[in-house]
């Protein structure tokens, strides 16, 4: 569990991700999960000083608990320039997980019943957007979030679903880097900003985004 800050007083959220990868959770990407899930957990008010509590506990983790060999193969802020180019791998997206995440999340017909007359005109089941959105987080996480200094991140701008993404179609895409500025009033940490686009295989664009993210400057 985590303790929380809040206006009116302190409480304690239990998050489900010690159910899902153990009670032993030492490592950066567990730290990613946890943070993830806690947001969706939270409830009202509770919502950003849980994230800040646990953002604090990944700062925490990468400052004390990290061997030199991990910190050697960490990339830090600045390990990203402009116009680098951060390739994705690919995802297979399938009904099944189209109709989960929709029933869990976004429970509109045409991501949810495909016999249904308005997913048929709409020229079948559909993914929600904010499935696809994320499908670009787990493949931003394999290609380069969970080996990168990460804190958390302020929010995204710009994001477009530009075509449906269906059963069966298989996601990649990228990331071009467009700044790494480091902060003036926090000099440990700065603030990656990347241009994200993802596509079908068939080379259409299906989601176009700009991410930003705090990451830690390299430690002395």
């Amino acid at each position: 569990s985590v303790l929380v800050e809040h206006g009116c007083g302190r409480m304690r959220h239990e998050l489900p991700l010690c159910r899902q990868y153990g009670r032993d959770i030492p490592n950066i990407l567990g730290l990613k999960y946890l943070y993830q899930e806690a947001l969706i957990d939270a409830s009202n008010g509770s919502r950003l000083s849980l994230g800040r509590s646990v953002a604090v506990g990944c700062c925490w983790r990468l400052d004390k608990h990290m061997t030199g060999e991990a910190r050697g193969r960490m990339k830090y802020l600045e390990d990203f320039h402009p116009g680098q180019c951060i390739a994705f791998g690919s995802h297979v997206v399938t009904k099944d997980a189209i109709v989960g995440f929709a029933e869990a999340f976004d429970p509109q017909v045409f991501h949810t019943d495909d016999t249904h007359r308005v997913t048929q005109e709409l020229g079948g089941l559909m993914a929600s957007g904010w499935h696809t959105a994320a499908i670009f987080m787990r493949l931003a996480v394999e290609a380069y979030l969970e080996q990168s200094a990460v804190l958390t991140s302020p929010g995204v701008d710009e994001l477009r679903w530009l075509a449906p993404v269906r059963p069966g179609d298989t996601i990649s895409g990228d990331a071009v880097v467009e700044e790494a500025r480091q902060s003036a009033s926090r000099p440990d940490r700065g603030i990656l900003t990347t241009h994200v686009r993802l596509w079908n295989q068939d080379g259409v664009d299906v989601l176009t985004m700009k991410t930003h993210a705090f990451v830690h400057v390299r430690p002395d």
